[in-house]
């Protein structure tokens, strides 16, 4: 909704309870990804998203980056209504700064 968009998931899964299951992340992390509306799974598609889990998998590294993702640290933090525009350093620390005039959508 933030960006103007509507889109839904019907999964059983949500971000955080695939990285309890790791020896199945993969196959989880599809499932996911297929149960968003079709809207958004064209722009997985769009990104070669299976590629990427799949490479990922395949040198251990996609439940890292996921488990990386889920850290707080990472989040957008909302506030007042308002949202944040994230930036990334070159060391992976997250840094966020607000977005003036634009309440509810992401720069």
């Amino acid at each position: 909704r933030a960006a103007g968009y509507s889109f839904y998931n019907t999964s059983k899964f949500n971000y955080e309870s695939l990285l309890h299951d790791d020896a199945n992340l993969a196959l989880n992390l599809r499932q996911y990804v297929a149960g968003f509306s079709p809207n958004v799974r064209e722009i997985f598609a769009a990104f070669n998203f299976d590629d990427t889990i799949r490479d990922l998998s395949r040198v251990k590294l996609l439940y890292l980056l996921m488990e990386r993702f889920n850290e707080k640290s990472m989040r957008i933090p909302r506030q007042g209504g308002h949202r944040f525009h994230g930036k990334l350093d070159s060391d992976s620390t997250a840094s966020w700064t607000p977005v003036p005039g634009q309440a509810g959508h992401l720069k």
